[in-house]
């Protein structure tokens, strides 16, 4: 599967940050970069259920995928990726719920998480 992984991404999670007069703001800190990935748009995870979508006149769709990577990936959910390679270069999906493990022989072989796009400035 990994030779699939046609994107790179640095992996970002929330953390407290202090201001000179010591109020707390939180922050999206790199924890990982050049970590190799693919993004399938509009596909759905092993774990998702279909749902019903309804969309407003006149608003665009949230644009929502599946991340592959590999199983010993330091994410989880909550995190943020920001696809620094590839043909999503620029773009940034915050990681949903828990990941479906495609297993292999012995060993989980792949994840797969939900994400769904998130302003890249947030």
């Amino acid at each position: 599967m990994q030779h699939l992984f046609n994107s790179t991404v640095s992996i970002l999670r929330q953390q407290a940050s202090f201001t000179d007069g010591g109020m707390a703001t939180r922050v999206w800190a790199p924890i990982a970069t050049g970590v190799k990935c693919r993004l399938a748009l509009h596909h759905r995870t092993l774990a998702t259920k279909p749902e019903r979508v309804v969309i407003e006149a006149g608003t665009v769709p949230d644009l929502t995928g599946t991340l592959f990577m590999a199983a010993n990936t330091a994410i989880r959910a909550g995190d943020r990726v920001k696809f620094t390679g590839g043909v999503h270069a620029g773009r940034m999906f915050s990681v949903e719920d828990t990941p479906a493990m495609a297993a292999g022989y012995g060993a989980a072989h792949h994840l797969e998480w939900a994400v769904q796009e998130v302003s890249s400035t947030g």
